[in-house]
């Protein structure tokens, strides 16, 4: 039986620390053979394409600090694991979008920016997928794990259909579907690691069940049973057996 923990969407500096805490304490305890980030550990918000006048306002460089912090807390917290990195829309694509720039001083710096992300995961981790709805899955034992391609209510069925059993962040939101076929596909949405509430989404009522946490779970792959928990954040405290166990 393999044990996995599946920590997702940190953004950055706007990371919540609580959460990641949580998992690297969890992961101490259940020792998983998986460690996975499942990307936008980064956020460089001031590098979207109309960021506001305060989004352009936020330090690339304490973005940086944070995410690589965050790599350490969360990859550091059990080294014997198995260390998979999937990337996020945040990551690398606004950085990659200035390098065709045609300013070369905006080039330079996006270059520097994407050699900094890149030497961070190959540093804590021992393999990545890129942002990418074919290249972008990691499976173990028939489960498969990806950023999160899909936004809506509808998010967690289209991942089913789409990738089968598997789990993805990018919603922010827990949810589980099931489908109604003969190896019954779920596909599980795991919370965030970041600030719930921000600017971009003051008014946007779809992101009022947005919730912290992260997965994990047990897969066997010989039989391909898989039994998929959700770590929840409710009111400070994560629903995990640590807390029965005490």
């Amino acid at each position: 039986m393999l044990k996995f923990i599946f920590l997702t969407d940190t953004h950055g500096d706007l990371r919540d620390i609580e959460t990641i805490e949580a998992a690297r304490e969890f992961a101490a305890w259940l020792k998983p053979d998986f460690l996975i980030g499942g990307g936008d550990f980064w956020d460089f918000r001031c590098l979207r394409a109309g960021a506001s006048d305060e989004d352009q306002n936020y330090s690339i460089e304490a973005d940086l600090l944070a995410a690589e912090d965050t790599f350490d807390r969360f990859f550091g917290s059990y080294q014997s694991a198995h260390k998979v990195y999937l990337y996020g829309n945040h990551d690398l694509r606004r950085v990659e979008r200035l390098l065709n720039s045609p300013r070369a001083a905006l080039r330079d710096y996006a270059q520097r920016l994407d050699d900094e992300v890149r030497s961070v995961v190959n540093r804590f981790t021992d393999e990545s997928r890129p942002y990418d709805k074919r290249a972008g899955i990691f499976n173990i034992g028939g489960f498969s794990f990806v950023h999160g391609y899909s936004h809506g209510i509808h998010a967690v069925r289209k991942h089913a259909i789409s990738y089968g059993p598997c789990m993805f962040g990018h919603i922010h939101a827990f949810g589980t579907h099931v489908m109604e076929d003969i190896i019954q596909s779920q596909s599980h949405s795991i919370g965030c690691a970041c600030l719930l509430d921000q600017s971009y989404n003051a008014s946007h009522i779809g992101t009022l069940r947005q919730e912290h946490g992260f997965g994990y779970g047990f897969i066997n792959p010989e039989r391909g049973i898989f039994d998929i928990h959700h770590a929840r954040k409710v009111d400070g405290e994560f629903f995990l057996p640590t807390e029965w166990n005490k």
